[in-house]
């Protein structure tokens, strides 16, 4: 089987989600040789993608310097090697690292993975852009001859936005590779070294990530503010905004923020009282699954598809809500049994997430794809009336 992975998603993204999604799967069939990968790319601008290429010959030169241009790049690279590899070879199977324009002719058919429906729910879609990325969102589901969902919850999300056929998409969860056996791994990490406990914020802040929300639950209650802080891990230095967020609620010394690679990452999870997650909204939820896979206890919203990666592992709240934050954090922190429970549930939910399973998965997709029935026109694949 040979699969051909488009560049757009490592054209434009430098780290992120997707395009750690897609390197893990490329490894993953790479380390199987259960089926033969290329990718269709010029230059690149994404680390996950040069991490990977440093241990394995992979097309593709890395270029920072090309970031200025990633709202264009994915068009400069967008006909390279495709064309000329799928025409050869009409057994080939296109796997669209991102939704595009470009639907390439003479491939045996064409995968498409949906991540979620932010831009549908969260964004201004009379902003240009965000209009262009919903067309070629439409236009990448519309053609493509199977639908990847990373959750139910996003399969329920794609299906009804877009009237897809609901037998055309397949629920494949993500993996994990954020695990660290002990904290003696990471000890001598700066990050875990502080000089209160901390409860642990991982990624970006802004709209529907909530962090404002956790900052007030956090800042109304006196047993936290006396006995914790907030360590954000990435998502950039405070703004302005946010720095008069935290004057305003006298927390300004009790939230830091601070960065790193993985192994701080991993560091700031084993280090951490609890990891909290305030979204309201997520298509899967790594960072969860990171935390869990590290041994820290999760405290976390129940919204959208984020129970269908923590299960029972872990303790929810109504990320709407300032006290049911504040509440579900208290009651949590203030017990060791309580805590050490939740380590270990975590601990044993996470193995149940494997890039492995992902790929072999992914793999049946690939040869359901591949069979005569599922090769349709787009009009067959949608949803009936």
């Amino acid at each position: 089987m040979r699969i051909v992975y488009t560049p757009d998603i490592f054209s434009r993204q430098s780290v992120g989600g997707i395009s750690r999604y897609f390197v893990e799967l490329i490894r993953e069939f790479l380390v199987a040789e259960r089926v033969d990968v290329e990718l269709s790319q010029r230059w690149h601008i994404n680390e996950h993608l040069r991490e990977l290429q440093d241990t394995t010959e992979l097309p593709g030169k890395f270029d920072p310097r090309l970031r200025v241009l990633r709202h264009v790049l994915p068009f400069l690279n967008s006909d390279f090697g495709l064309r000329s590899r799928t025409r050869t070879n009409s057994t080939a199977i296109v796997h669209h690292t991102y939704y595009s324009f470009s639907s390439p002719n003479g491939a045996a058919c064409l995968i498409a993975t949906a991540h979620d429906v932010m831009p549908e729910l969260f964004w201004n879609r009379s902003h240009p852009r965000v209009k262009g990325l919903l067309l070629a969102k439409r236009r990448t589901l519309d053609a493509a001859n199977r639908v990847i969902a990373v959750s139910e919850h996003t399969k329920r999300d794609i299906v009804n936005f877009y009237d897809l056929d609901p037998e055309v998409v397949d629920v494949i969860p993500h993996g994990n590779r954020m695990v660290s056996s002990t904290l003696d791994d990471v000890r001598g990490t700066s990050v875990v070294q502080r000089s209160k406990p901390y409860l642990l914020y991982v990624g970006a802040r802004g709209g529907y990530k909530n962090w404002v929300t956790l900052v007030r639950a956090f800042a109304e209650s006196r047993f936290l503010r006396r006995e914790f802080e907030i360590l954000c891990f990435g998502g950039g230095v405070f703004s302005r905004t946010e720095q008069e967020l935290l004057a305003t609620l006298g927390v300004s010394d009790s939230v830091s923020v601070t960065a790193g690679d993985d192994t701080a990452l991993a560091a700031a999870y084993h280090g951490a009282t609890a990891f909290v997650y305030p979204s309201c909204y997520e298509g899967f939820g790594l960072p969860p699954l990171e935390a869990m896979g590290c041994g820290c206890p999760v405290i976390t919203s129940d919204a959208a598809s984020i129970p269908e990666v923590v299960g029972g592992a872990g303790v929810y709240f109504d990320a709407t809500d300032v006290d049911s934050i504040r509440s579900a954090i208290e009651s949590t922190v203030e017990s060791a049994s309580k805590l050490s429970r939740l380590r270990q549930a975590g601990l044993d939910r996470e193995k149940q997430f494997r890039w492995q399973r992902t790929a072999e998965l992914t793999l049946l997709t690939y040869e359901k794809a591949l069979q005569s029935d599922a090769i349709a026109p787009p009009s067959s694949r949608r949803a009936a009336a």
